[in-house]
């Protein structure tokens, strides 16, 4: 859900800039490009928007951080996990590859719960960002619009 807030705010800010006032066209030109792109999209909009030349800072400064969080989502999502058996507060992590140059290697590492749960409160507080970042840019940016519109016309 944290992972998803954050590309809402992105999605938000794609179908704001894109001057339409119908969110769905945001969700049709966003449903199929990953979320790199829609971060690029929504700086590419924001620099065409004309913006003053320290909120692009501001904005390359959040992108930053927000695909920082998402490199951490993507360890989570994209590793095998189990429980260790002697802490409960901890779980391991398993990461497989198998390069060209290494061989197969599987790596594992003990997490605790509030790590996890800090990667999660980092995915919320970019997308909270991002939103007030809009907002403060944009006075008649409203994530509520489109968040209330988030599902299209055909159900």
């Amino acid at each position: 859900m944290s992972f998803q807030s954050l590309e809402d705010a992105l999605i938000s800010g794609i179908s704001y800039l894109l001057k339409t006032n119908d969110p769905v066209i945001g969700r049709i030109v966003s449903a199929e490009i990953s979320f790199k792109t829609k971060a690029d999209l929504v700086y590419s909009l924001f620099c065409y928007s004309g913006p003053a030349a320290n909120d692009v800072e501001k904005l390359k400064s959040l992108l930053s951080r927000c695909f920082q969080a998402e490199a951490k989502r993507n360890m989570i999502i994209h590793s095998s996990w189990s429980y260790t058996d002697h802490e409960p507060e901890l779980v391991l992590r398993h990461k497989r590859s198998s390069k060209f140059k290494k061989g197969y290697r599987l790596s594992s590492q003990e997490i605790g719960a509030e790590n996890l749960d800090a990667i999660a409160e980092d995915l919320n507080q970019c997308a909270r960002d991002v939103i007030d970042f809009l907002q403060e840019c944009f006075p008649d940016y409203s994530h509520n619009h489109f968040a209330l519109h988030m599902e299209d016309r055909n159900g």
